[in-house]
């Protein structure tokens, strides 16, 4: 298995132990005398407790060392990431280039950043003309290419490399949600991105009880700009997060690769389901976006998203859901408990669904439960509720 944390273990005595920190507070910083104070704010060191300490810069250079970058700030939750971005790179009258399948709060904080600041939102679909769309971006003053792939719910894939071509020619930035990788089979900064964003919430808090996010780059010039937001914003994550998830961070990538393999074997079931309309999982040879999956991807993650056919009332999708043993109902993904979520008005906030009128997007997320549990389960609840 390849490592993708590098830790220096000290076996000293026979006893091996992590350099792992303790979990250490403070607000004020303390100063041996005026001379230290001067010297620690004319090199620009920490002069107040708000920045982080020791083991905020750990946690920060083990997520540089996933997502192949060189800095990196946290901010309290991934939607703060999002927003804390948006904020530092945007001014009136500029453009945001944004997925139509993009997660729906960072669509809501856009609108609203645009409302008060008069930003142009440009939304293009999976399936976008490169040229026609690049037009549309210099009209409306482009400077910030959104992407997130595969995108949320249904993982469609864009074509990234046109989404590039169109930032390179416009002077854009462009940030890349890297949450649904978790920075391990996917690489953006190796296709161009300027910065990659993660919800720490999802696998590297992977219990279901933290709430962070992560801004990396490896742009020295980047990481300024977004350090200067969070500095005049005020956001400081918790010792004891930071603590809780440098202690588990060594566990990320298996419980990633068996969610992401228990996935797949269960997006493989639910083909087989009768009544199951269409299964959206991207690294299935059926999927419409696979070519592209394989292109750009190494892996898959752990999400499958299905809908039933038409034939399907409502009414036996709710019963199918509520009698879900393994699944919980519950929004979020990435920790030790197996999640399920519906979506019923997707066709409504995404233009490339509009076919999907009437159909309700079931979602599942696989956590630890056993593969043959999760599938027992699905098919239990199908049985006594689906076309009895």
């Amino acid at each position: 298995m390849k490592r993708y944390i590098n830790s220096s273990v000290s076996t000293t005595s026979g006893f091996i132990s992590y350099p792992l920190l303790p979990i250490c507070k403070y607000t004020t910083v303390i100063f041996k005398n005026v001379s230290s104070l001067i010297s620690s704010i004319r090199e620009k060191k920490q002069t107040y407790g708000l920045s982080g300490n020791k083991l905020t810069k750990q946690l920060c250079d083990l997520i540089c060392s996933i997502e192949g970058g060189k800095y990196c700030v946290l901010v309290p939750s991934g939607l703060a990431s999002i927003f804390t971005t948006y904020l530092a790179f945007l001014k009136s009258g500029y453009g945001v280039l944004l997925p139509d399948n993009v997660y729906y709060p960072n669509y809501s904080c856009l609108v609203f950043l645009s409302k008060k600041y008069n930003i142009n939102i440009i939304r293009y679909k999976p399936n976008f003309n490169k040229f026609s769309l690049l037009n549309k971006c210099i009209s409306l003053n482009l400077r910030l290419v959104f992407i997130e792939a595969p995108g949320s719910i249904t993982f469609e894939i864009p074509d990234i490399s046109s989404l590039i071509y169109i930032a390179n020619l416009t002077n854009s930035k462009v940030v890349y949600d890297n949450t649904y990788s978790c920075g391990f089979i996917f690489k953006p900064f190796n296709y161009g991105a300027h910065i990659s964003l993660q919800a720490l919430t999802k696998f590297y808090s992977g219990s279901n009880d933290i709430f962070m996010g992560a801004i990396i780059t490896r742009s020295k010039r980047v990481f300024n700009i977004v350090n200067y937001a969070i500095s005049n914003i005020g956001f400081s994550p918790k010792p004891e997060d930071c603590y809780y998830i440098i202690r588990g961070i060594h566990n990320i990538y298996n419980n990633f690769k068996s969610s992401e393999y228990k996935a797949y074997s269960i997006s493989k079931f639910l083909l087989k389901l009768p009544f199951v309309k269409e299964v959206f999982f991207p690294s299935l040879k059926c999927s419409k976006f696979y070519s592209r999956w394989k292109k750009y991807f190494t892996g898959s993650s752990s999400l499958v998203t299905f809908v039933f056919s038409s034939l399907v009332s409502k009414n036996e999708i709710y019963s199918f859901i509520d009698d879900l043993k393994l699944f919980k109902i519950g929004y979020s993904w990435g920790g030790s408990i197996s999640l399920v979520m519906l979506y019923s008005d997707l066709h409504i906030k995404r233009y490339s669904l509009f076919k999907y009128n009437g159909y309700i997007f079931i979602r599942l997320y696989i956590g630890v439960d056993l593969l043959d549990d999760l599938i027992s389960d699905i098919f239990n609840s199908f049985i006594q509720n689906i076309r009895k």
